[in-house]
């Protein structure tokens, strides 16, 4: 598999490269007030207006720095037909992974539901991103579920 690699907070992390629609430079975006802190902004990306997730304040650690290494990855259209933007710094490596360098992490190391397997890659630990679960990990933080809409509010409704 090949992995795009980049970091926030200090530390690497990567996604399947099979996932990304493409890397665009950071360009301002649209700022989305009463938003999650971890929603950067609104990207218009040829006419669609896009989400965009900061990797950094989503880990927990500062913002992504504007530098001239910092990029946009954009994930393609999940099965609701959005499409997400995930702002990180220094994106800028492929690197072929092999099925024997990931090492899935027991649920009780791993409670958060976007990160996936760590690889190593040139000898560093990396910790690889599930794009599908971004919007839900940032939903949930919120107490919101992915529909946009407070917890448990569609159960109650059906009730």
């Amino acid at each position: 598999m090949m992995v795009l690699t980049f970091e926030a907070g200090g530390e690497r992390y990567g996604v399947d490269v099979s996932l990304v629609e493409e890397v665009v430079p950071r360009v301002a975006l649209r700022r989305l007030p009463y938003a999650s802190s971890a929603v950067a902004g609104l990207l218009d990306y040829r006419g669609e207006v896009v989400a965009v997730i900061d990797l950094g304040r989503l880990v927990d650690a500062l913002p992504c720095e504007d530098r001239l290494s910092t990029r946009v990855v954009l994930f393609g259209a999940d099965r609701e037909g959005r499409r997400l933007g995930l702002a990180a710094e220094r994106v800028s490596e492929l690197s072929d992974v092999s099925g024997l360098e990931l090492t899935t992490l027991a649920a009780p190391v791993q409670r958060v539901g976007f990160l996936g397997p760590v690889a190593r890659v040139d000898g560093q630990l990396v910790q690889l991103i599930e794009p599908s679960r971004l919007l839900v990990e940032v939903a949930g933080r919120d107490g919101v579920d992915p529909a946009g809409e407070p917890a448990g509010a569609s159960a109650a409704r059906t009730e």
